[in-house]
């Protein structure tokens, strides 16, 4: 008889998935339009899968999450309803973007809510995202060797494409982000040689990756983890501990002073990593966060314009050429207006008290709310997700919301 696939199984089989329109992407240039198809296949497959292993949870879903989804439904619907009435027209891409938006919620969420997940299925799924970010790691180092090698020598970061197999390499700086605290769980449960050398691997290509978003996301991330585990956790250390903590210190004081005297190393650090030309404007950031406030306050603040009408009044009226507003919670609000910021924070805190709440172990509780409040930060200068499709949406869906709700579910041995 045929093992039972768990539900963490099915999950690496929809990231596997959502990572193939994109390598082809990244790799073969292949055209929006192959691309837009290819990913509505993989959706399809994804929301079928994830369904067939969730379809008896429905039942079971607490009341407050069946209440905030039926917001969320009506949120959609008045938004497009507004958006006809005002404009005279709906655009058919808002009622796919809504059916997927509330799909996912639906699945993703209220179908693993109260799905149990072993131990040893927890550990196959991180092995498995640990190798995958291996080979991801692999790639960028043979496809990039001879950028990597004359580093000191460019002069515009953008000229180094150092995404791997991604089409950018804030994609694969996330996807690093993921791979590391990803092994920060696998450490906890095995604390084998080989993925001490895993992690550090994800942070040289994380740093190589030249994604500033991710490599604040890394330092915020550690900071918290040494936050809970330390601080808040009240840890002892022994006197050995003691004098390793000061002398690693020593050593970092020594090389930064070292590294801050070097004229030609500070140069290529602001060149490929600071860049400060573009930091007073937040590399356009300001200018589509104004665009996206004056969307919610003129149209419709409390349900707003709908996604893609609020995309369409971003270019054609206010002059960008950019599909998002580099903020999650900018977009909500330009989006679906204070109803839809409302159901996000209530999204966030059902995520978090689940969390915090749960029976697992502290240290692997630390690291799950480590990487969501991590997620709350960076999510302030991007559109990390809009719940819907696509391989940015699906990944923070999963690894952000879905994985943590899985890992809160997890059983005791005994």
């Amino acid at each position: 008889m045929l093992k039972k696939k768990s539900i963490l199984d099915k999950l690496f089989l929809c990231i596997i998935l959502n990572l193939i329109p994109s390598a082809m992407l990244g790799v073969f240039h292949i055209s929006n339009k192959i691309y837009t198809i290819l990913y509505g296949i993989v959706y399809i497959i994804q929301t079928i899968l994830l369904f067939l292993a969730t379809k008896n949870a429905y039942s079971r879903a607490p009341k407050k999450i069946v209440i905030l989804l039926v917001t969320m439904i009506l949120n959609c619907g008045f938004a497009i309803t507004y958006t006809g009435l005002k404009f005279g027209n709906i655009d058919y891409n808002e009622i796919i973007f809504s059916f997927s938006f509330i799909l996912n919620i639906l699945i993703m969420i209220i179908g693993v809510y109260k799905e149990e997940i072993k131990k040893v299925e927890l550990i196959i799924f991180l092995e498995n995202m640990s190798k995958l970010g291996i080979i991801a790691s692999l790639i960028n180092i043979l496809l990039n060797y001879k950028i990597i090698m004359k580093l000191s020598t460019l002069t515009n970061s953008y000229n180094a494409k150092l995404s791997s197999f991604f089409p950018n390499r804030n994609q694969f700086g996330t996807f690093m982000l993921m791979m590391i605290i990803s092994i920060s769980l696998l450490l906890y449960f095995k604390r084998e040689r080989k993925y001490y050398i895993y992690c550090i691997i994800f942070i040289i290509n994380l740093v190589l990756s030249m994604s500033r978003n991710a490599i604040l996301s890394l330092v915020i991330y550690g900071i918290i983890l040494i936050y809970f585990k330390y601080i808040k956790g009240n840890i002892k250390f022994s006197k050995s501990k003691i004098v390793v903590f000061y002398a690693i210190l020593i050593v970092l004081i020594l090389l930064s002073i070292l590294i801050l005297k070097n004229q030609q190393f500070m140069k290529i650090i602001e060149t490929l990593f600071i860049r400060a030309d573009s930091i007073e404007s937040g590399s356009g950031r300001f200018e589509l966060w104004k665009n996206g406030f004056f969307i919610f306050t003129q149209f419709n603040p409390f349900f707003g314009v709908g996604r893609f009408k609020a995309i369409q009044i971003n270019k054609e009226l206010l002059g960008s050429d950019l599909d998002y507003f580099h903020s999650i919670y900018v977009e909500k609000l330009a989006c679906h207006g204070i109803i839809g910021i409302l159901t996000l924070y209530l999204l966030f805190k059902i995520v978090w008290k689940k969390i915090a709440y749960s029976n697992i172990d502290k240290n692997v509780k630390d690291i799950l709310k480590a990487a969501f409040i991590c997620f709350l930060i960076i999510s302030m200068f991007e559109t990390t997700t809009r719940f819907s499709i696509g391989y940015a949406d699906t990944m923070s869906l999963i690894f952000f919301f879905t994985f943590p709700i899985l890992v809160s579910n997890l059983k005791n041995d005994n």
